[in-house]
């Protein structure tokens, strides 16, 4: 059904239906996910008319309001969900999340930790209050949230990241250091993790931004180990369409990047290519545009051509591609 469809559907049936809550909540969500938040309010609130003690109405309401930027109204919405359902655990996240982009980091608090009496093993809210109580300056209590977070989902690059920050801000590096490597075990492809590493150790290197990344391929040749990255979530401007690891062997910090990317103005002008580019602890250098980059194949190519014009390395030495 295409959403004009839906649209008059929805329309007929509140029209034929006035007093039908869930009618009118299905209205509202309606227009929240095409983010016409005027019309969703108007739903929302005659949901809220039929039965004002609805939390999900309240809830959708807030929603719509927080997505309007009428933060005051959209806390007070919050804050009746939560006093009509007190278990709701996206209504005190939300609030939480709201207070914090008001600036009112004790309110912020103090929601994230009537969350956590009723989910204690929430490690989003955990790390969220941390970076609250850091915004408090409760240095201590931060270090506790982050460290909480860690021992319930110890794969978050997040949690380590922020965790690690503090540590090192307080000389703690020994820890910091050990924080970071830990969470590259889970997240081997996430160089910002691996910035701050560096940068803690005192190590001048470059590095692509990136989030997370999925492996594609792999060789091991000579002495060295590359992994080929793709589905790559990138922070910053840059987007990268794939990426190459390089590894001595037996070593976990990679040695030299090889990347195909493209600025955020090349990809608002829609220029056709991916500029090929590496990086090392001398910076980062650009081998100019190519308009093949995108392929598997040939990026795996022109990537293992540059590693061994890079570390001297014969036709012998690569792996044989197919």
């Amino acid at each position: 059904m295409s959403q004009d469809s839906e649209e008059e559907t929805l329309k007929k049936r509140v029209k034929e239906n006035l007093d039908d809550l869930d009618s009118w909540i299905e209205f509202g969500n309606f227009y929240l996910r095409k983010k016409n938040f005027v019309e969703a309010e108007k739903a929302f609130r005659k949901a809220i008319a039929l039965d004002a003690k609805q939390a999900v109405s309240w809830f959708q309401l807030a929603l719509t309001l927080n997505g309007k930027g009428d933060l005051d109204e959209a806390e007070k919405a919050y804050r009746e969900t939560i006093k009509i359902s007190p278990d709701f655990i996206n209504g005190w996240f939300n609030l939480a999340l709201l207070l914090a982009q008001k600036n009112d980091f004790t309110g912020a608090k103090e929601a994230y930790e009537e969350l956590l009496k009723i989910n204690p093993q929430d490690s989003g809210a955990w790390m969220n209050l941390g970076i609250v109580h850091k915004k408090l300056k409760n240095t201590k209590e931060a270090m506790t949230a982050y460290r909480t977070s860690l021992n319930i989902d110890p794969s978050s690059p997040q949690a380590a990241y922020n965790f690690a920050l503090l540590l090192d801000i307080n000389k703690e590096v020994t820890e910091a250091e050990s924080v970071l490597r830990k969470a590259l075990d889970f997240n081997p492809f996430c160089t910002i993790l691996l910035k701050l590493l560096f940068a803690i150790l005192g190590i001048n290197f470059y590095v692509p931004a990136i989030v997370s990344a999925n492996s594609k391929k792999t060789f091991k040749f000579a002495s060295y180990e590359a992994i080929i990255v793709g589905d790559i979530i990138a922070s910053g401007r840059i987007l990268y369409e794939y990426v190459l690891f390089l590894y001595e062997q037996g070593k976990h910090e990679p040695i030299y990047f090889v990347s195909a990317e493209k600025n955020l103005m090349a990809m608002e002008t829609g220029s056709a290519g991916y500029f090929l580019c590496a990086f090392d602890a001398d910076g980062h250098k650009n081998f100019g545009l190519n308009a093949s980059l995108n392929d598997l194949e040939y990026f795996t190519k022109k990537a293992l051509e540059v590693v061994a014009s890079k570390f001297e390395l014969s036709s012998e030495d690569m792996p044989k591609l197919d």
